[in-house]
């Protein structure tokens, strides 16, 4: 599709308004809640990365440092180097091969208030609401499917819901209550199979074969992870606390720190490692050296205040924040700070760092929200109003048959208040 010069520069203005539909963190949402205006949300998208940075700066430099059980020696990890330089862009067609705009339709079974998890099996779209405590299920091209919602305090039933991941051998799903702290298995229909009472207080899981992984809430425990093996009942706490973990107890990210893929992958927001999860303990995989952008130290050492710590990282790009990170068969993924993605090829060994792609074959904004799934994709959620903000402004300036076919027939179905967007891309792996 061909988009006019004209078109592109008005994409570029509005691209300091655009924010992707990412759920903020857990601790901040009801006051967020009550800020409807633009500008409000404008601040509050601000202050979720105000709240991060804490948990990124006072850890990045002690992590590393501390002995990690089952863990090989970061010295012999493969090293993935981020690119320098402050404008940070990509060509579409040198990391994507395609994309595909897949509005998530809205009934009243299906209103998604607050995006945790994406899964993708078998083509479905199994996503995690927290905010009605629900997976609900979408098909390729975002038809609603059914959703798995058991509210109450029977057997197969729940007050609050955290986490999901999909056992693909079985065709099974394994929701995680923290309200009360139990897993409860269903299958693929929402039909109630089992469920097993919990002790200890977690946040993220994922399933690698029949072993769980889960990142711990209750560091008082002093561990990081937990394992636990679906046939045997084994349980094993494993990866010892980082320094500082205590203080940050109540702070969530809004992306998964476990995603499945090929393997199954694990990351912390301070950690310059990225780790793999595997037969029963973790392995460091890849080290991220971000070179002149690794956050200063002294920034730090004369305990400069966060905000100023926050200007600074923002203005310079630094090196935090790492989230999202998926290996594929020839790729690694990761973000960092508010919006840079990472793309690192593991057979020429070069790496591409973006905060979006604009031009004829692509042109909406990328921050990745990394998904469960063994496929070569990346996703990014929009919400609704943000692409009728650009087809509004794209009626402002008269400027409707710049837009492409696909978009004016968004125009006709998306409002305001539908669902969001899955803007979905493929890699482009050779």
């Amino acid at each position: 599709m061909h988009l006019s010069k004209s078109f592109i520069n008005l994409l570029k203005l509005l691209q300091h308004c655009w924010f992707p539909a990412v759920p903020e963190a857990t601790f901040m949402r009801q006051t967020i809640d009550k800020m409807k205006t633009k500008q409000s949300h404008f601040f509050f998208h601000r202050l979720t990365l105000y709240a991060l940075l804490p948990l990124c700066l006072f850890n990045l430099y002690s992590c590393n440092s501390e002995h990690i059980e089952n863990v090989e020696s970061p010295k012999d990890l493969e090293v993935i180097k981020v690119p320098e330089g402050d404008k940070i862009k990509a060509k579409f067609s040198d990391v994507f091969s395609e994309w595909k705009l897949i509005p998530l339709e809205t009934t009243p079974e299906s209103l998604i208030g607050n995006i945790r998890r994406i899964s993708v099996f078998k083509t479905n779209y199994y996503i995690l609401d927290r905010q009605t405590n629900s997976v609900l299920i979408f098909n390729p091209e975002g038809k609603f499917l059914n959703k798995i919602q058991r509210l109450g305090n029977r057997p197969g039933e729940y007050q609050g819901l955290m986490d999901f991941t999909i056992d693909e051998e079985k065709n099974q799903i394994i929701l995680y209550s923290h309200k009360p702290m139990k897993l409860l298995v269903y299958d693929l229909s929402g039909n109630f199979i089992s469920e097993e009472r919990l002790q200890d207080l977690n946040n993220n899981l994922s399933l690698s074969g029949k072993d769980l992984f889960f990142t711990n809430v209750t560091v008082g425990d002093n561990h990081l992870l937990l394992y636990k093996n679906l046939e045997t009942n084994e349980e094993r706490k494993i990866l010892p606390l980082m320094k500082n973990s205590k203080y940050f107890e109540s702070f969530y990210l809004s992306t998964p720190t476990i995603i499945k893929g090929i393997t199954t992958n694990i990351s912390f927001p301070y950690s310059d490692t990225l780790y793999e999860a595997r037969n029963k303990r973790i392995l460091a995989k890849y080290r991220i050296d971000f070179g002149n952008k690794r956050l200063p130290a002294d920034l730090i050492a004369k305990k400069t205040p966060p905000s100023e710590i926050f200007k600074s990282a923002v203005m310079n790009n630094y090196g935090f924040g790492v989230s999202n990170f998926k290996e594929f068969s020839n790729i690694v993924y990761f973000s960092y700070g508010p919006d840079i993605s990472v793309i690192y090829n593991k057979k020429n060994k070069q790496t591409v760092a973006f905060k979006g792609v604009i031009n004829d074959e692509n042109y909406l904004l990328f921050k990745s929200f990394a998904h469960d799934g063994n496929d070569n994709k990346l996703i990014t959620i929009y919400s609704a109003n943000e692409i009728v903000r650009l087809i509004d402004a794209a009626k402002t300036a008269n400027m409707m048959d710049s837009l492409p076919a696909s978009f004016k027939d968004l125009g006709k179905k998306v409002s305001n208040v539908s669902n969001p967007l899955l803007y979905v891309c493929t890699l482009k792996e050779n």
